[in-house]
């Protein structure tokens, strides 16, 4: 265990040992519950500051960069079997043989986000037997925490896949979908294994800027992940996103990129060309005459409901370290 790991469990103990209420434990109980040793644990080369309950002092620990907005892996909510499955198809690196699994640890949900249209996003991450790691998003509509049909069921989760590098300063992927009733929040989310990272900046064409959501996740992932939506008011061309940014805790940048969002914008436009020259009309939408459900399977609709609007979707996912896809079901059909 190093000793930044160290630090990140002291100031977790803390703060679960002062919720429970005064008198506010020592640290020597402290080292005690959490089975380390602080010694060394005085460096001023960072601070952070976790906010306790109003009742309580106000503390400072030193700790990770990214300790601010720090996430445990082992504590963070638990997958179900789909995401379980998606990430054991994960098969091996390049020279290694494609039915070897890269990823033997449980995936964990390290982020939620509030979207527009009622939605509502999660990104899952898990580290590989190589010291990489592997992320997948998930977005259901309503109460995220609908049984059944919320975050913790399944719901939502596409099972695509996207893998970065430990030391790749930026690993992103991207997903949306353009139809002709209605068109997904564009997310973007991904991570960086630089640790001196502390926030991502967005840019776009009008000159202005924002801060995205990043969370650092604690070993076994020990990466920086973030995730994001492109604002509503940001996706006509004039004021779109051109270039994200990572900043370190004074505010220098550590790498740029704008070929993710110049990718992006190429799908998206031929997307939303494709969509108008379908008619952009669904079957049965404002269609005298078609009863087509569109929401039985097998059924095709008749002539009487008029041209068929498609629906198309924008999907993009890293893999930096090459890993191969593991056919589960069937070993020895894996392939990149």
């Amino acid at each position: 265990m190093t000793a930044d790991e160290k630090d990140l469990i002291l100031g977790g103990e803390f703060q679960r040992a002062t919720d429970k209420g005064l008198p506010q434990p020592s640290w020597g109980e402290i080292e005690a519950r959490a089975g380390v040793s602080s010694r060394g644990r005085l460096r001023s080369h960072r601070k952070v500051v976790l906010a306790l309950t109003a009742a309580l002092t106000v503390i400072v620990v030193p700790a990770l960069a990214f300790a601010a907005h720090a996430v445990f892996f082992d504590s963070s909510p638990a997958p179900f079997e789909s995401a379980i499955y998606a990430f054991s198809t994960i098969g091996g690196a390049p020279g290694r043989p494609a039915d070897e699994q890269s990823v033997v640890v449980e995936p964990r949900r390290v982020m939620t986000l509030t979207l527009s249209n009622d939605r509502t996003a999660a990104l899952w991450a898990a580290p590989t037997i190589d010291g990489n790691y592997c992320f997948a998003n998930q977005a259901v509509t309503g109460d995220p925490d609908s049984p059944g049909q919320g975050i913790d069921w399944g719901h939502g989760f596409d099972g695509d896949l996207g893998c970065g590098k430990r030391d790749n300063a930026f690993d992103v992927g991207y997903s949306a979908s353009v139809s002709s009733d209605s068109s997904t929040p564009i997310l973007v989310f991904g991570g960086s294994g630089l640790r001196d990272a502390d926030s991502v900046e967005v840019a776009y064409e009008d000159g202005s800027t924002s801060e995205e959501s990043a969370v650092y996740v604690s070993s076994p992932l020990d990466t920086v992940l973030f995730m994001f939506q492109i604002p509503d008011d940001h996706i006509a061309s004039g004021s779109r996103p051109v270039e994200l940014i990572l900043r370190a805790a004074d505010s220098s940048v550590l790498a740029r990129d704008k070929a993710l969002f110049s990718g992006l914008w190429q799908q998206y436009d031929e997307a939303v060309a494709r969509q108008g020259e379908s008619g952009g009309v669904t079957p049965g939408e404002e269609t005298p005459g078609c009863e087509f459900d569109p929401s039985v399977p097998g059924v095709i609709p008749g002539p009487e409901c008029g041209p068929i609007g498609l629906g198309y979707e924008i999907v993009s996912m890293p893999n930096s370290p090459g890993y191969q896809y593991r056919d589960v079901a069937n070993p020895g059909n894996a392939h990149p």
